[in-house]
């Protein structure tokens, strides 16, 4: 039996008090490593990648906007949005989104996050007036495209967006150094505890009252 929606409730009982304060509409833009070593059968990183997409997700209001963007198959350090690699939810079409996501979600590309994230830096240039964040969720400590990347990074930060990774796995270090919050996971528990933190901090609250997030039985 999945414990999924038992953790949404305990993370919506402990920010929604938060999520109350935000007036502004939210656009929230994720991007996911869709790299080799992403689906090695050993690990379970690609399932915490997807349940981390549908959980941040569920977090959102109906005025907000949700996009998704994954790598390309190629290496080339192009930093070139491409709207073939992006899923955009708006409105609270939260089922027809979360299905894509399942469609979408093939591995066994290059480690190339300059596309992705500069697929990621249009769609946010899209909505400016909006609270924006960007999360990264990733088992890589390494990009192809490096400077690039970390270039698109620092002009989101200039432009007001909020930065996150996500690191799956055991390694715990992200493939870049420009974010504004760094968490790691890699476990379910570990996962609720990482997007937990990501989302007060872009709210701009503080560390729950009731200490460190767990997930509950059912």
């Amino acid at each position: 039996m999945t414990r999924r929606p038992a953790l949404i409730l305990i993370l919506v009982a402990i920010l929604l008090p938060s999520a109350a304060l935000a007036k502004t509409a939210r656009h929230l833009a994720v991007v996911l490593d869709t790299s080799t070593s992403m689906r090695e059968t050993s690990n379970d990183r690609p399932r915490l990648a997807i349940q981390a997409i549908k959980i941040l997700a569920d977090m959102l209001g109906p005025e907000d906007r949700l996009t998704l963007t994954w790598m390309p198959d190629s290496t080339a350090c192009e930093a070139q949005p491409d709207p073939a690699l992006r899923i955009d939810s708006r409105g609270g079409d939260l089922t027809a989104f979360k299905q894509a996501v399942d469609k979408q979600a093939g591995y066994g590309g290059p480690t190339n996050f300059i596309v992705p994230l500069a697929t990621a830096q249009q769609a946010l240039n899209e909505s400016k007036d909006n609270e924006r964040l960007l999360v990264v969720i990733s088992d890589a400590g390494r990009d192809s495209c490096r400077a690039d990347s970390a270039r698109i990074l620092r002009g989101l930060r200039a432009a007001g967006v909020r930065t996150a990774a996500v690191s799956l796995g055991d390694k715990g270090k992200p493939a870049h150094a420009e974010y504004d919050i760094r968490t790691a996971a890699q476990d379910p528990s570990e996962l609720l505890q990482a997007i937990g933190e990501i989302y007060q901090r872009f709210l701009g609250a503080k560390a729950p009252d009731s200490g460190k997030l767990t997930p509950a039985s059912g």
